[in-house]
C-alpha cells in the first residue's frame, strides 16, 4: 500500500490509536445509544403526540 507521501505502508507500520482514545470513541458511541434511547421514551410518552393513541382529537 502506498500512503499519499509515496512511502510504503504495510500492515504493520500502519499508525495505532492509543488505547485512551478508542476507549472514549466507544464510550462516546455507547452515551449517544443511551442517549437516543431516552429520547424515545420521552417521545413515546408524550400525550401531545398525534400518533400517540392516548391524544385527543
Amino acid at each position: 500500500m502506498i500512503s499519499d507521501l509515496g512511502v510504503s505502508m504495510t500492515d504493520d507500520t500502519r499508525p495505532v490509536h492509543p488505547a485512551w482514545l478508542r476507549a472514549t470513541h466507544w464510550l462516546n458511541a455507547l452515551a449517544v445509544v443511551i442517549l437516543a434511547m431516552s429520547g424515545w421514551r420521552i417521545y413515546n410518552a408524550a400525550h401531545f403526540s398525534i400518533h400517540s393513541p392516548r391524544s385527543t382529537p
